[in-house]
């Protein structure tokens, strides 16, 4: 059987995806991995597991890796991820704030990318003015050298 690849943008987005989510339901750190089937860690597994794979469609090995679980324990989650949704109230409530919260963090995420990008290509722009500025110079020397 051939190794599944795992990417590491997928890796590193089920990370946060379980940071946050612990964050949210005020879990401890990396609780989501204990194989306990308490229902106040469980549930935000099953958030979890169902945020990355039904609505980041990452793959079920890199989701198993991360929760501590074995790939079939991800197959049910997901199929069992719209019933709960539809009828438990509990289940929609903490998916819905994990979510949010994730996407909220990504937007946050993103946006200061966005401004880091636009200040260093403000201080692009006035080094490249600066390179021009240096090598004019340097053409205007090298023409009175050649006279």
């Amino acid at each position: 059987m051939p190794k599944i690849i795992i990417p590491l943008a997928d890796k590193s987005m089920v990370e946060h995806i379980c940071v946050m989510t612990t964050q949210v339901c005020k879990l401890p750190k990396n609780s989501l991995r204990h194989k306990t089937r308490e229902q106040a860690v469980h549930i935000p597994r099953m958030v979890a597991s169902n945020i990355a794979r039904v609505k980041k469609g990452i793959h079920y090995n890199c989701i198993s890796n991360e929760l501590n679980r074995d790939r079939s324990s991800i197959y049910h989650y997901e199929k069992q991820h719209e019933v709960l949704y539809k009828t438990w109230a509990l289940y929609r409530n903490t998916f819905n704030k994990v979510f949010a919260a994730v996407e909220n963090n990504m937007s946050n995420n993103l946006k200061t990318m966005v401004a880091t990008i636009h200040t260093n290509s403000n201080n692009i722009s006035s080094i490249e003015k600066n390179i021009r500025l240096l090598l004019k110079n340097y053409k205007h020397n090298l023409d009175l050298d050649l006279l």
